[in-house]
């Protein structure tokens, strides 16, 4: 039985399960662990460009489920896989690569008002997210946003 620290779990729970769920067709968004009450919780968030359904969670819990137990997972194991829903807050850089395509919006600088957008482009080596705003093109230092968070499509729209 493995008993380590929440952050060192989350970490191994990542590495071990990561290949398996993109062999199924999904993104790991968040993948963390945390222990209450003498159990193990074990949350994992993936992605899809297609969308995630609840049989697609069903899926991907079944299959990881035997892996983490197989590594010597702590006894009392529970595993929750979901989607990221539509308004998640974005908490890592490499979220705007895996969200291209979808609505945002983002609060950055000292500025009061949020851009709305389409994330158009992540440029990893630049530390840029390229937002699509109806012809116009926003380049957004990360390091410079405030708060991100996804933004439903239709609403950038208008």
């Amino acid at each position: 039985m493995i008993k380590l620290g929440n952050q060192f779990l989350s970490e191994l729970v990542n590495r071990e399960i990561k290949e398996i769920v993109t062999k199924m067709g999904f993104e790991i968004v968040e993948a963390g662990a945390g222990r209450t009450s003498g159990m193990t919780k074990i949350i994992i968030i993936i992605y899809n460009n297609n969308g995630v359904s609840l049989h697609d969670c069903e899926k991907v819990s079944k299959i990881v489920l035997p892996r983490l137990e197989m590594i010597g997972m702590p006894d009392n194991l529970s595993v929750e896989v979901s989607s990221p829903g539509t308004d998640r807050v974005i908490k890592r850089k490499d979220e705007y690569r895996i969200f291209k395509g979808r609505g945002v919006i983002i609060y950055y600088g000292n500025k009061d008002v949020p851009v709305k957008g389409v994330i158009s482009d992540f440029l990893a080596d630049k530390n840029i997210v390229r937002i699509k705003r109806a012809k116009d093109l926003t380049d957004i230092n990360i390091d410079t946003i405030r708060k991100a968070k996804l933004y439903d499509y239709q609403e950038v729209e208008k």
